[in-house]
């Protein structure tokens, strides 16, 4: 008697079947793209051009006045030593 119901194992095991994924891979090469070289690399971007300086802003201009009053006061100072023999 044979039982319908049980697996058979007749033939050899069938090979899976490829997924597309595996398919459509980019790393697979065909004969072609091993006789045309490849595309040459894309140009380097150019490099970004430098920031102008900054404008002066009021710290900047209040620091300048501060050493060129300082400078014109010392002038006097200096010509009183010069004077004196110190």
């Amino acid at each position: 008697m044979i039982d319908s119901d049980a697996p058979q194992d007749d033939g050899p095991q069938a090979p899976p079947v490829p997924s597309f994924d595996s398919l459509r891979d980019p790393r697979r090469r065909s004969p072609l793209d091993l006789l045309v070289p490849p595309p040459p690399p894309a140009p380097a971007p150019e490099p970004a051009p430098v920031a102008p300086p900054r404008p002066p802003d009021y710290g900047d201009l209040l620091r300048l006045a501060v050493h060129l009053a300082r400078w014109t006061a010392g002038i006097p100072v200096r010509g009183l030593r010069r004077l004196l023999g110190g």
